[in-house]
């Protein structure tokens, strides 16, 4: 009888470590698994890097937008704003939309009123130049998606040449979009 505990006890040991060996080893896999993932997802994320643009001024002192994505052959994309005038104490500024932040929030010209940065470049669309500041009052809208630019809801492609001219009659009180 002693004999047959010992190997009893012997057998529920072993089956104790093998245990323990397997659990160790798919906490190891699922680890790793977890690591390769991230490490994927992360390079997904921001690989193409953000729009970068730039609140300036053309030579006739007119707003100016020059938009920037390297990544998706984007360089040197300007919009002009006819008739607009530039804020008081105004200093050219470069911002990357890389980081989500809590929207409306202020740009030179105007508002940043929505983003989706989950994966760079993402959406980045703003209210420029609004003729009060109720929410409700005319103004531009300026989207920038990878496919293409939105300028007063209207879609132009990338590669158009030639900057694009936005006169002050093309201001609306655009409907906010359900996003």
């Amino acid at each position: 009888m002693l004999t047959a505990r010992v190997e009893w006890e012997s057998l529920a040991r072993m089956k104790s470590e093998r245990f323990i060996r397997f659990a160790a080893g798919m906490f190891i896999i699922a680890l790793a698994m977890y690591w390769l993932l991230y490490t994927t997802d992360r390079r997904l994320r921001v690989g193409k890097g953000p729009w970068a643009v730039q609140f300036t001024t053309n030579h006739a002192g007119e707003p100016m937008l020059i938009i920037h994505q390297p990544t998706l052959d984007i360089t040197n994309r300007t919009i002009e704003f006819a008739g607009e005038t530039v804020p008081p104490n105004f200093q050219p500024v470069t911002l990357r939309f890389d980081t989500p932040q809590a929207v409306p929030a202020p740009v030179p010209f105007g508002r940043w009123i929505y983003h989706d940065l989950m994966y760079l470049p993402g959406v980045v669309t703003f209210d420029l130049f609004p003729s009060t500041t109720n929410v409700a009052s005319p103004r531009h809208e300026i989207e920038l998606l990878p496919a293409g630019i939105y300028i007063n809801r209207t879609p132009h492609d990338w590669q158009q040449a030639e900057p694009w001219r936005v006169d002050t009659q093309a201001k609306r009180d655009w409907p906010t979009r359900k996003r």
